[in-house]
């Protein structure tokens, strides 16, 4: 237990050192300084009784403690008279809902929210969901709510003692700092820290993927294996020429499944090699690549001694371009139009086949 611990705090550090820059941050991006604290008095009274008015907008509107957003509305000129009430039993997401319909505007709901409850709630911040990586949600309320979870999972790995505004400021003042133009010598070792967080940036990725339409059935997954290849091109080749492997592999099966010629029972090389001769026989539109595919995958997955026969980039590209062509030949779906691009717009049509070929 006591290894654990001692694990959290080293691995929170950058997260406390970030959270204590927070006076840095805003001096740098507002050109002043604010007290937040004196807010979360100001409004801590509203989340007792449970009710928020036009006075508490207000509040946070023309407090000279902090610098509010220009770029959100002035809703307490708005919202007449009316006291919004909830109920003290309500969840997180009926009380979001809730003040929501009232005000209509996301950002503000979660100013509000934070400065009543800083222990559950954080200020709904395009900054740091951009460095969390946060797939975007047409619904504003579900949006929040992921942001508000994302937040919980990191305040609970690191310090559960932590409130979730806490956390908010900590990744605000990161994602202000910790910047590629930054010449502080402390931000870059912080900014390095925190992209080395091994916690940290499965948070991130797992966010990123979570933005990808849903695999579907073997077909959808062997294309997201591609997709992600594609997207590791130019990050990790290593990574990247194991997904093309790995998804030539799912293909060369699903298609011998299709064509009769699978054996059930265990995988080996050898089958592979099998299948892959029996494929260029059955499908011969496809001969020259279901040969170049496998040795790719050869290489991928069993890298030669030789430096120079390693897999380029220009091989990868190769390899994800002709399992595109493969997949049109064995299922009868539409490829993807030319080589891959790292700047082509991919659609969800594309993710999901594109239906037949005329």
């Amino acid at each position: 237990m006591a290894d654990k611990a001692s694990h959290r705090q080293l691995a929170g550090t950058w997260l406390s050192e970030f959270h204590g820059l927070f006076p840095e941050a805003t001096r740098e991006t507002y050109r002043r300084s604010e007290d937040l604290e004196a807010l979360e008095v100001a409004l801590g009274t509203a989340w007792g009784v449970r009710a928020v008015s036009k006075r508490h907008l207000e509040t946070i509107e023309g407090s000279g403690a902090w610098a509010y957003q220009r770029s959100w509305p002035r809703l307490s000129a708005q919202v007449g008279e009316d006291v919004i009430r909830f109920s003290p039993g309500d969840p997180a997401r009926r009380t979001i809902e809730t003040l929501y319909r009232w005000l209509k505007h996301i950002e503000v709901v979660s100013v509000l929210l934070r400065f009543m409850n800083p222990k559950d709630y954080g200020i709904m911040s395009p900054p740091v969901a951009s460095l969390l990586c946060l797939a975007p949600n047409r619904n504003q309320v579900s949006y929040y709510m992921a942001y508000l979870a994302v937040l919980n999972e990191i305040r609970k790995h690191y310090d559960s003692r932590l409130r979730i505004a806490d956390v908010d400021v900590a990744l605000w003042s990161a994602a202000q700092l910790a910047t590629d133009s930054s010449s502080s010598s402390k931000y870059k070792r912080l900014r390095k820290e925190m992209y080395q967080d091994e916690f940290f940036q499965t948070l991130r990725l797992k966010n990123l993927l979570a933005g990808l339409p849903d695999s579907r059935g073997r077909q959808s997954s062997i294309r997201r294996l591609r997709w992600l290849a594609g997207a590791l091109l130019e990050r990790d080749s290593i990574v990247a020429g194991l997904l093309l492997a790995r998804s030539f592999e799912e293909l060369v099966r699903e298609t011998a499944k299709g064509k009769g010629v699978y054996q059930y029972g265990e995988r080996s090389e050898i089958k592979l090699i099998a299948y892959v001769d029996d494929l260029q026989k059955l499908l011969p539109e496809g001969r020259s690549w279901w040969r170049a595919c496998l040795n790719w995958r050869n290489d991928a997955v069993h890298p030669p001694d030789a430096a120079d026969r390693e897999l380029t980039e220009s091989d990868l590209r190769s390899f994800l371009d002709a399992l595109q062509r493969l997949e049109a030949v064995t299922s009868r779906v539409r490829p993807i139009s030319g080589e891959y691009r790292a700047n082509d717009e991919l659609t969800e049509e594309d993710f999901l086949g594109g239906g037949p070929v005329n």
